[in-house]
């Protein structure tokens, strides 16, 4: 027997509660990761920062974390609200098509994410190999001069500045990030939001080696601090992509199996 009316009304008013808050935050959280790419990598290039401008990419690569992550939400909920809800006339295989359609959509995302920090861990590592030869070959660019009055000793050190503070910039919103995610994951009870958690610390990993690597701009050469910190960045890009492909390509993504326990919790 189909739904009453006033049940179709109930189901679709808890259905805005959750998506259109989820919506508004993670597009938030993509406007904040492609400005703030932007300005990393702007900064980069203007102040021979090659570790920045790779923390820059970073920033705009966690769109396709970001677009995942909120595309596995919504199937948790759809997922849970079939669970919890599901009759003899309702069953949750009516919907199997449905489920499978967005299971088969996230594994896209996971497919099109590995390639892309793969693509980005191999562009790092061929451009520190070009940028390390470039050095052999001319030992007076290990400090490569910042633009500006070559005279004035301030305007020498100002584009150090620059970088220290949007480094230490760069890392504060994760210590909001990580602990708010990591309430919700509890308080729901929600694997997708628990492996949000993981997802954050990561890229707070991305973050925190950028900001190591500017408090180390008045103690270790340019060449030092770049090279190590940029290797360190694209080791994390295939860490990134590793663990999309074992969520998908080894676990196979099965929502409603990682539904079901919470649900029974």
């Amino acid at each position: 027997m189909p739904s009453n009316p006033s049940q179709q009304s109930s189901e679709l008013s808890g259905e805005r509660k959750f998506t259109i808050p989820i919506t508004i935050v993670f597009t938030i959280l993509s406007i904040w990761s492609i400005v703030q790419g932007i300005i990393a990598i702007t900064f980069g290039s203007l102040f021979y920062s090659f570790s920045l401008s790779t923390f820059g990419i970073s920033s705009i690569g966690q769109l396709v974390i970001i677009f995942y992550i909120y595309h596995k939400l919504l199937t948790e909920h759809y997922m849970k609200s079939l669970l919890s809800t599901a009759t003899e006339t309702t069953p949750i295989l009516n919907n199997r098509n449905g489920i499978n359609a967005r299971r088969k959509t996230e594994k896209r995302i996971a497919i099109c994410g590995m390639f892309v920090f793969i693509i980005f861990s191999i562009v790092t590592l061929i451009s520190l190999f070009y940028i390390n030869k470039k050095i052999d070959d001319h030992p007076e660019h290990n400090q490569p001069p910042p633009p500006g009055d070559d005279d004035d000793d301030f305007e020498k050190r100002r584009p150090t500045l620059y970088i220290l503070l949007f480094s230490v910039y760069a890392i504060h919103p994760f210590f909001i990030l990580i602990p708010a995610i990591w309430y919700l994951s509890s308080i729901t009870n929600s694997l997708v939001w628990r492996e949000a958690t993981i997802w954050t610390i990561l890229f707070f990993f991305m973050a925190y080696i950028q900001f190591i690597n500017s408090q180390l701009l008045y103690f270790v050469t340019w060449k030092t601090r770049e090279m190590v910190c940029t290797l360190l960045m694209a080791i994390l890009f295939l860490i990134y992509a590793a663990r999309l492909g074992w969520m998908y390509l080894r676990r196979g993504g099965n929502i409603e199996d990682q539904v079901r326990p919470a649900i029974n919790a």
